[in-house]
């Protein structure tokens, strides 16, 4: 197992157990199970909120000196009170980055997977998701009633699209539901032809605004069938019995927009990548992202624990066991990717993948 992953075997349970890419403009937590997956979307400029002159409260050089006579006394506290007392006007709309959507995809499987035994009669793990940090991949794998299932997605800013595959192994296939749920705001959705949903929405929220004001989104997902039935209605596309699957996610928003020419772009944006074809935009994401990627690297050595999961080498941590080097190497990493600017950190926070990530 390459230490350059964040790997487990279990399901995510939570959104700071799941596993974030992005492309500096889109993000995602991807949080994987045996039979669901749920992308949580998220986009740099779906802000709630609206440009508007306020008033400030104070515009006088004695207000200034009454601050300064504080902080010059030591006194930091009474001078932050006045600070903000004079200089920060009421943030009528100032507004919040919102979260966009919920991709969620749900498997039909008849049971839950249960261990099976290897040789020596010890339970073998039959789910894994991974974080790819050398690729910005994120994978899962699991064994239900026999067949097997590889899922991938990843964030492109060569192409600013969101693209995954699934792939099946066995006679069944993949039979899946997709649909897509707005998180805040008016939104909505509409299934055209048996392969794309089409989706709109305004990040609208009445804690940081009014609840009546932010920027609109408009965005589309389409999906490819290789083999089996694909069909759509009442918001779902259905595909039954397919070999593989691939999923095609593309959105905008109209910040700093003119006219309603935004509206075109998810649309242009899907096409072009669909003219590409899978393979192609993943080579493409790869040639962009690891050059990048490459310019930081930390080796700290290794240690028999590497080939543990990331959950367990962190319980060790927490336990007061230090020989695991590879392990800070590998939370440096993170760091480092998350901190680059085509990982937005209000998406992908570094906190959560290095820190919560149990």
């Amino acid at each position: 197992m390459s230490d350059l992953k964040l790997w487990y075997t279990k399901p995510a349970q939570s959104w700071k157990q799941g596993l974030p890419i992005g492309n500096g403009r889109m993000g995602n937590v991807v949080l994987s199970a045996p039979h669901r997956e749920v992308w949580n979307i998220t986009e740099t400029t779906y802000w709630s909120g609206q440009p508007e002159l306020v008033q400030g409260r104070s515009n006088s050089q004695a207000d200034l000196e009454r601050m300064r006579q504080h902080f010059f006394q030591g006194d930091y506290r009474g001078g932050d009170r006045l600070a903000k007392e004079y200089l920060q006007p009421e943030k009528l709309n100032f507004g919040t980055n919102l979260g966009l959507c919920q991709v969620i995809l749900d498997f039909e499987q008849n049971t839950k997977p249960e261990p099976a035994l290897d040789s020596s009669g010890e339970a073998e793990p039959l789910f894994h998701r991974e974080l790819d940090l050398d690729e910005a991949v994120v994978r899962s794998a699991c064994e239900v009633e026999g067949m097997e299932m590889a899922r991938e997605v990843f964030a492109t800013h060569a192409d600013q699209v969101m693209v995954s595959r699934i792939r099946s192994h066995g006679s069944l296939g993949v039979t899946c539901s997709i649909s897509i749920q707005g998180d805040n705001g008016p939104f909505q959705t509409t299934v055209t032809g048996k392969d794309t949903i089409e989706f709109q929405g305004k990040a609208w929220e009445n804690i940081h605004s009014n609840g009546a004001c932010g920027v609109s989104c408009q965005g589309l997902l389409r999906v490819v069938a290789e083999g089996g039935q694909l069909s759509g209605s009442a918001g779902t596309l259905t595909v039954a019995g397919a070999d593989e699957v691939s999923i095609y996610f593309a959105v905008n928003t109209d910040y700093r927009q003119e006219g309603e020419s935004w509206r075109a772009k998810s649309a242009l944006q899907l096409e072009q990548a669909m003219r590409k074809g899978y393979e192609a935009l993943r080579t493409d994401h790869l040639a962009d992202y690891q050059p990048l990627y490459a310019r930081v690297s930390m080796d700290l050595g290794s240690s028999v624990h590497s080939g543990l999961p990331t959950d367990e080498r962190i319980a060790r941590f927490k336990g007061g066991m230090l020989d695991d080097p590879a392990l800070f190497a590998l939370f440096f990493l993170i760091w480092a990717v998350f901190d680059n600017q085509r990982f937005p950190r209000r998406f992908c926070p570094a906190d959560a993948s290095a820190r919560d990530m149990e």
